[in-house]
């Protein structure tokens, strides 16, 4: 306890750090480490499993400023807290809707079944994923670090450094603690993020869906290409007539262009509909996104218009490049 109290003392105080902190276990990492609680002063349980299983974790002062946990009421812990205080603990949002219902969990004690160890409920902080990001929010509970040391911790930093010039001034500190500790595991969470099973799932999903999306593309504009350049040589004395008659180039532009403009606008109104009707299933793939959001659709009708046009660019180039009289003497 002490020397993880040293430690981050000693890591605030360094160029550029703007807080830090010390937990067991960093979210995303596992919901492994349960107890058994209920409320303070009703009659106990028969047994262990009749409490209210919970994720506990043992935290320092400054860890949920650190890494950004929300406080939804109450505070934090502070150094007020101390191994021979009151022990308190601070709960998450879903632990204190099971826990104490309706009622504010601010002040009030709960008990864990473990040893009989009765905390006092000083703040209640925003759920957090333990696990991953598909699994429900558990109940979790968090202790101090000096009233419930854990036997390994982690250190969380919040700096605008860059990775390797933090770990290596956090190494020299412990180095000046403990010649013999080394110093693992150095990754943003960023990185943790993308490390967990849920978005790895998806990535590898989200590429294989966007390699599929571009070889589609790129078949629709080889078929759109294909199409109109038989557009072009079905309709060429029609077209080599009005190049005789003077017709501007635009009018014998449109006359191409308007077939795949009116099969694009089609294509479009179908694909934007599946898409739409879609919406659950790629919720389920893409965190935060919405099929029929504005941007995402104004991005792909773009997208598809410039498709359009470099099919059509080479047909429509040949019907312009066209000799009238070539034409007619042909046909």
């Amino acid at each position: 306890m002490d020397f993880y109290e040293d430690l981050r003392d000693r890591v605030e105080q360094l160029p550029g750090v703007e807080q830090a902190g010390v937990i067991d276990e960093m979210p995303l990492n596992g919901d492994y480490g349960t107890v058994f609680v209920h409320t303070y002063g009703r009659s106990g349980p028969k047994s262990e499993s009749d409490g209210i299983e919970t994720i506990v974790r043992s935290a320092s002062v400054n860890y949920f400023e650190t890494i950004g946990i929300p406080l939804k009421s109450g505070r934090t812990f502070t150094t007020a807290d101390r191994p021979d205080s009151t022990k308190v603990a601070l709960i998450n949002e879903t632990l204190a809707a099971r826990l104490f219902g309706q009622s504010n969990p601010l002040g009030k004690r709960m008990v864990m079944l473990l040893n009989r160890t009765v905390f006092e409920v000083v703040g209640v902080v925003a759920d957090v994923a333990q696990r991953d990001l598909d699994t429900p929010i558990r109940p979790t509970m968090y202790t101090t670090l000096v009233q419930d040391p854990s036997r390994s911790s982690n250190l969380v930093i919040k700096t605008p450094l860059d990775v390797e010039a933090i770990a290596g001034a956090v190494r020299a500190q412990v180095q000046g603690l403990d010649p013999e500790l080394p110093v693992y595991g150095v990754r943003t969470l960023d990185e943790m993020l993308n490390l967990t099973s849920s978005v790895v799932t998806r990535r590898l999903v989200l590429y294989l869906v966007g390699a599929f999306s571009i070889v589609g593309a790129l078949m629709a504009g080889v078929g759109l290409y294909g199409l109109m350049s038989f557009v072009v040589a079905q309709r060429a004395r029609e077209i080599g007539i009005r190049i005789a008659l003077c017709a501007k180039h635009s009018a014998v532009q449109w006359l191409v262009l308007n077939h795949a403009i009116r099969m694009t606008a089609l294509g479009l109104v179908i694909g934007i509909t599946l898409a739409i009707a879609s919406g659950r299933l790629i919720q389920s793939v893409v965190f935060g996104v919405a099929p029929s959001s504005p941007p995402i659709l104004i991005t792909v009708t773009v997208i598809i218009g410039l498709i359009t046009c470099a099919a059509c660019y080479a047909p429509v180039c040949r019907a312009l490049r066209m000799d009238p009289v070539a034409v007619l003497r042909h046909d």
